[in-house]
């Protein structure tokens, strides 16, 4: 890092632990990301050499840096947007300029650009993969073609408004599933993934705006919009003020790039402050339980929503069929019915069967049907037999969107048993090979060599 970058970044970390320390966690995310996308902006016309090329594509903030939203070290995502198949040389050099600018800034320890294509290409890979449609819930213009970007947004729109009802009960899965890696009452809160930490209030984020909230909505905005009682909503913002508070003035720790409040972290937080560890910590975890409270009641009402649309078409209820699925008192041939019965049911199977044998009839009917959610759940489930998963390891050939299933696969713990094992059997000789096969197949798209990463990983 050049000097005058350090003195910035000096100078951005003591304005955002002034601002969290009177209480301005928000604010002093809102810092953050406007600073960040003044860089993104310098750097895009630092290689904007040939003037018309700001004209043909457009830069997209996308997640957190898209709603402004952003803490100390927080990824930067965003698009590259083309007018056309014809820009794309330029477009990689663009990113490149914006990885490699943003790779310096102390503040951005990661920036992942989603592709580099035309709005085409977007939306057909929003439409069969539901982490990637999620991110489009966020998005805001940052350099380019101003109109170009608008014609997207709409066209986003209208397709996140057509699969808005699939999208609400794959929140249900995925939150259900990745959003437990800390208990609320663990010793040291995790200040991101844990119980009323920074996903849960993505999670308020993503129900708002799936439920029709507008595209700029921020927590505050969203909270406003899912709440109508007034004390409540000042609640919880403030809450989730505090949340964002903690975690910036913990990331303003030299060297700090996790998430765990612990006693280290209490420490330098609190070193000048008036307020003590035991204060502060106490304050967080009151103000994360308001906010898991405030998530337990909205999934128990989208479940109630969701039974209400499915009363029709499937008898017994979606949430009781779901536990069916998971019971033992539903037969193995009642479940094989039941994934055969409805896309939904065949996806709430696939996440929660502990039939090898059920596993494999829905990965036989999902062959020729190939869909993302469904294969997806396959590729996590630990239960699933060696032909599923022989049969998802083969699925990069088929594009972006599968080597997203192919990566599940990959990490998932039965697998890498089996690739670690010295066994003769021939399907687990067969699950080696193809396991070596996809990781160099992997290989390809990332500079990183031991991508993919474990479990614990970024999801969304």
């Amino acid at each position: 890092m050049m000097a005058n970058e350090q003195e910035l970044a000096r100078g951005l970390h003591a304005e955002v632990k002034k601002i969290c320390l009177r209480r301005g966690g928000l604010e002093a995310c809102r810092k953050i990301a406007k600073h960040v996308e003044t860089e993104v902006q310098d750097l895009a016309n630092a290689i904007n050499r040939e003037p018309a090329l700001a004209d043909h594509v457009a830069v997209i903030f996308v997640g957190s840096s898209a709603r402004g939203e952003m803490c100390l070290h927080s990824d930067v995502d965003y698009l590259v947007l083309l007018d056309g198949e014809g820009r794309k040389g330029e477009a990689k050099k663009l990113k490149d300029a914006i990885e490699d600018g943003l790779k310096h800034n102390e503040l951005a320890t990661n920036s992942e650009c989603l592709g580099e294509e035309p709005a085409s290409a977007f939306l057909e890979r929003a439409e069969v993969n539901f982490l990637f449609r999620l991110e489009l819930y966020d998005i805001s213009f940052v350099w380019g073609n101003k109109e170009l970007f608008e014609q997207f947004a709409k066209d986003v729109a209208n397709l996140l408004a057509k699969k808005a009802s699939d999208t609400l009960i794959e929140m249900l899965f995925i939150y259900r599933r990745f959003r437990r890696s800390a208990r609320f009452d663990a010793p040291w809160p995790d200040l991101k993934s844990g119980r009323g930490g920074v996903r849960d209030l993505q999670f308020i984020i993503q129900v708002a705006k799936i439920k029709g909230a507008p595209r700029e909505s921020g927590i505050e905005e969203c909270i406003q919009f899912l709440c109508t009682m007034q004390p409540k909503q000042r609640v919880l913002i403030e809450a989730s003020n505090c949340v964002f508070r903690v975690r910036n003035l913990l990331h303003g720790q030299p060297e700090r790039r996790d998430d765990i409040l612990d006693k280290r972290g209490l420490r330098f937080i609190c070193d000048g402050s008036t307020e003590s560890p035991f204060q502060l910590m106490s304050e967080y975890r009151r103000q994360a339980e308001v906010i898991y409270t405030f998530v337990v009641a909205l999934k128990k009402g989208m479940r109630q929503k969701i039974d209400e649309s499915y009363e029709k078409t499937i008898q017994s209820g979606w949430t009781q069929r779901f536990k069916d699925a998971e019971s033992s008192k539903t037969s193995e041939n009642e479940q094989i019915a039941l994934s055969n019965e409805h896309e939904v049911l065949r996806l709430a199977v696939a996440w929660n069967s502990k039939s090898p044998k059920v596993l494999e009839e829905v990965m036989k009917l999902e062959k020729d049907r190939r869909d993302w959610s469904v294969l997806y759940a396959l590729a996590y489930n630990l239960y699933s037999p060696l032909e599923v998963y022989a049969f998802l390891l083969g699925l990069a050939q088929y594009g972006e969107v599968y080597r997203f299933i192919v990566r599940e696969a990959v990490r998932n713990p039965m697998v890498e048993l089996v690739e670690e094992g010295a066994g003769s059997d021939k399907a687990e000789v067969d699950i080696r090979g193809k396991m070596e096969k996809a990781r160099r197949y992997l290989a390809k798209y990332r500079d990183d060599p031991s991508w993919p990463r474990p479990l614990s990983g970024r999801m969304c």
